[in-house]
């Protein structure tokens, strides 16, 4: 297991994460409190050494996400689903906003990020449906994979959007005793032992979700679905390498990056390494918040059987 040295300077960069190394010193130090501290987990999302990091989704990027999933699927936002999402801002000290919803009269409250990862959400089971949440059976000697692996979790809230939807579709089609979906998330240790105790507090258990280091010497990692939400566009070329070796190489159905402007030219080349060496099918999509300049959607395909939509950029 990789161990990452507490102990940085101002302008180097951690271990191949290209954020300012001094916002990213405080946001691991909120990170490793937040997860130690009960006072620190009750507020860490308005933490101001954790918000240049994350949760700084601002009102107009909530509206655009909220736009998004009632465009693209508005039974996310409906029921028990609706209800179980919103466990997300009751922990933390989420910054709740008021939206007006063309589904709610009396509007939605949530957080811009909350909306932000049922976007993500959204946009996964448009470009895989139902596949990206259902595991063949297995025989019993079989080790089973990871349903979903993501490479920087954040505090867990984009973690527990897919959980609740993937466990929720399970029971819907009837699953009975089938196991339910396994989400395992890769990050520094700060942040995913603030994921364990958040994902934990929600009553996701270990058997179900973990959160921990990328062991880079070990074998590849077993997934169906890899998701970035930006954090794999953040690291440098090296550390990426590893990271599409050791996890999206192994994809059995794909991937869903979402990419900013960071790195780009190093993330491109490492695409272009997954569609030539290891066979995945690329398209590139707009995101719901097209004035950032450089960002988009990479969906990534392993094989053939999967329905494609036709609006998209194929490489």
């Amino acid at each position: 297991m990789l161990v990452f040295s507490a102990s940085v300077t101002a302008d180097v960069p951690i271990h191949g994460w290209t954020i300012a190394t001094s916002k990213a010193a405080n946001y691991r130090q909120v990170c490793a409190e937040a997860a130690a501290d009960d006072s620190i987990f009750a507020s860490f999302k308005r933490n101001a050494s954790y918000t240049p990091i994350l949760e700084h989704a601002s009102q107009r990027m909530g509206v655009a996400y909220l736009k998004h999933v009632e465009t693209t699927n508005p039974k996310l936002l409906e029921g028990s689903l609706w209800n179980g999402f919103q466990a997300n801002d009751a922990i933390g000290g989420a910054h709740v906003r008021h939206f007006a919803s063309a589904l709610h009269p009396e509007g939605i409250h949530a957080s811009s990020s909350s909306l932000r990862y049922v976007s993500v959400l959204a946009d996964i089971i448009k470009y895989f449906g139902d596949n990206a949440f259902r595991r063949p059976a297995l025989r019993d000697d079989t080790v089973r994979p990871w349903d979903v692996c993501e490479i920087g979790g954040g505090y867990g809230g984009l973690a527990h959007m897919v959980l609740t939807y993937g466990n929720s579709s399970r029971q819907r089609r009837g699953g009975g005793g089938q196991p339910g979906l396994k989400y395992r998330i890769f990050d520094l240790p700060e942040p995913a032992a603030l994921q364990r105790r958040y994902l934990a507090h929600l009553g996701w258990p270990p058997a179900t979700v973990t959160a921990t280091t990328l062991d880079f010497g070990a074998n590849p990692a077993s997934c169906a679905l890899v998701i970035s939400n930006y954090a794999l566009s953040e690291l440098s070329s090296g550390i990426q390498t590893e990271y599409f070796r050791a996890v999206v190489s192994t994809a059995s159905l794909g991937f869903y990056f979402l990419v900013n402007h960071f790195n780009g030219a190093a993330t491109s080349e490492q695409l272009d390494l997954l569609k030539k060496q290891h066979g995945f099918q690329l398209q590139r999509h707009p995101t719901p918040t097209p004035e950032f300049k450089g960002v988009h959607a990479i969906v990534g395909y392993a094989n053939a059987t999967v329905r494609r939509p036709a609006e998209a950029s194929r490489f």
